[in-house]
């Protein structure tokens, strides 16, 4: 074995005349496999650093499609609820002269409930005047109170100063749906002897020429008996205030046109 050994070194240290030393080429020679050693190694660590260059673009790919992915998603729910909304105001809107031609949806900035206010996305140059309608896919929201160039204020029927006139879906009792901060409402005006159970649905009856009949107001959730000729009933409203990010504005509806 060393005698085959050294056979190659000689034989890979033959030098020509005129490129060195025998014992330069013999190392050269010996050092040649931890040349190619190093340099394998070189290229492997090249190699990993590629690899590894390459998986972190891909796990930002992988990032910035996620978040595209989301951003689809949340646009979908919110084309959705517009939908929805839209289909539980088209009843209404047909009521109206001008239909689903004066119909616009707004979308909830700010709200200050213990005003009973809520501000949205919408104002003149949308056609959007003050007393119009406002409702929601579960219900009526309130009202718009104040309207500017592109921002307005509905005074949601929680609030304070809010009052609509209402009844039950057969029509058989009737009553004025009053707000009073607390996120309930204060059913008003119902005579003693009316047969209102309690889970009874209240709807928009008209009557005060700001609403189109028939829109959801609330359930009653206590009917209780006092002292006059009137019932002291409260209701929960069928809208959740606190929830609301879009809402539908009837521009067509005209105060005292009939449902």
């Amino acid at each position: 074995m060393l005698v085959w050994v050294l056979l190659e070194l000689v034989s890979a240290a033959q030098v020509p005349a005129g490129h060195g030393s025998l014992l330069g080429s013999w190392l050269r020679a010996a050092g040649a496999p931890v040349r190619l050693g190093v340099e394998g190694a070189v290229l492997a660590v090249r190699d990993l650093a590629g690899g590894v260059s390459d998986f972190r673009r891909i796990v930002a790919e992988h990032r910035r499609m996620r978040l595209d992915l989301e951003r689809c998603r949340a646009r979908e729910a919110a084309l959705r609820a517009e939908v929805g909304m839209l289909r539980s105001a088209l009843p209404l809107a047909t009521a109206t002269r001008d239909g689903m031609r004066r119909i616009v949806v707004v979308s909830c900035r700010y709200r200050d409930l213990s005003r009973g206010i809520l501000e949205v996305a919408g104002g003149l140059r949308d056609g959007l005047r003050p007393d119009q309608p406002v409702l929601t896919g579960d219900g009526v929201l309130g009202r718009l109170w104040r309207v500017g160039a592109s921002t307005s204020w509905v005074e949601v029927l929680t609030g304070p100063s809010a009052a609509v006139a209402v009844q039950t879906v057969d029509g058989s009792v009737h009553g004025l749906a009053e707000g009073d901060g607390s996120g309930r409402l204060r059913i008003r005006y119902v005579p003693r002897t009316a047969q209102l159970l309690v889970g009874s649905r209240l709807v928009t009856s008209g009557a005060d020429g700001l609403y189109p009949r028939g829109a959801a107001v609330g359930r009653v959730a206590s009917v209780r008996e006092r002292g006059g000729a009137f019932l002291d009933v409260e209701a929960v409203p069928a809208v959740d205030v606190e929830r609301v990010e879009t809402a539908v504005v009837l521009t067509g509806w005209r105060g005292g046109e009939s449902g």
